[in-house]
């Protein structure tokens, strides 16, 4: 099983360039299951659609699961 992760870096700089590139990257090396950090919650322009949505549908995954509530409490991390 390949698994790769990707920081998108939540950034609207470049945005329609950068996400051709994520797409390419992600058929490139054909992983199993991916893992995406700081993703852009919607598409601009569309409505309701993840980024992580359109990269799936962009490449041919068949499932997507987003996952926004995640919390990091930096008193135990750093305990």
């Amino acid at each position: 099983m390949r698994i790769a992760t990707f920081n998108l870096w939540n950034n609207p700089t470049l945005w329609s360039e950068r996400i051709e590139s994520i797409c390419a990257t992600v058929k490139m090396i054909d992983a199993d299951v991916l893992a995406f950090q700081e993703v852009k919650t919607y598409v601009e322009g569309e409505q309701r659609i993840s980024v992580a949505e359109q990269i799936a549908n962009e490449t041919g995954y068949p499932f997507c699961v987003v996952w926004e509530d995640v919390r990091f409490n930096h008193r135990r991390a750093a305990e």
